[in-house]
């Protein structure tokens, strides 16, 4: 049976003894609210450290795409070029602070991968897969979606935290366009309760 601990990580003493007799670390750590504190950075801070007392050496982090040296996954394209935008100047804080978050997470002595997004999405379905792409895409049939389940972002952190297959490394993260437009086009199945209709003649 596993077991799920959480602990606020602006609490680098409740983080100690959360992280204590488990396997991994996954954090999703992050502010894009203009007004709010930016706190990944120091966060992130608090995580390794917490963890180098624990003796806990994986960790996940989920990060967003753009940090670091990664670019958003339509780069190629008119839609990626003004994506590119959007998050270097309406999300400039909050992407500095990841990448200050990053820099912490790489120069600690953990076992990491850090995951970047294309775009998590509450509202688009989980497709139970993802791709991970470690360079900028240079066509459309090499780069992702840009939405991705935030379920299938889960679905991967879970499993590279209890089943690690990369170490130190940095992977973005999302759909690939054939499964993406696959979903779109598929027709939407109805409610198992919804009771059929019947049919009506008159007299």
């Amino acid at each position: 049976m596993r077991t799920v601990n959480a602990a606020a990580a602006t609490d680098a003493a409740a983080l100690t003894e959360a992280f204590r007799g488990c396997d991994a670390v996954v954090t999703s750590v992050g502010n894009r609210q203009p007004g709010f504190e930016y706190y990944s950075a120091a966060a992130h801070r608090n995580v390794v450290d917490a963890m180098g007392a624990a003796g806990v050496q994986r960790l996940v982090m989920i990060s967003s795409t753009g940090c670091g040296e990664s670019w958003p996954p339509l780069r190629w394209s008119w839609v990626g070029v003004l994506f590119k935008w959007f998050l270097r100047l309406l999300l400039r804080d909050a992407l500095r602070d990841l990448d200050a978050a990053e820099v912490v997470v790489r120069e600690s002595d953990v076992d990491y991968l850090i995951l970047r997004p294309s775009g998590v999405s509450p509202d688009r379905a989980p497709l139970e897969r993802f791709e991970l792409l470690e360079e900028p895409p240079a066509s459309k049939s090499d780069g992702v979606h840009f939405e991705v389940a935030k379920e299938d972002v889960a679905l991967c952190a879970l499993q590279e935290a209890l089943s690690p297959t990369l170490h130190r490394a940095a992977r973005t993260i999302g759909h690939s366009f054939e499964d993406a437009d696959a979903k779109a086009a598929a027709p939407e199945e109805k409610a198992d309760d919804e009771a059929p209709k019947e049919k009506s003649s008159e007299l």
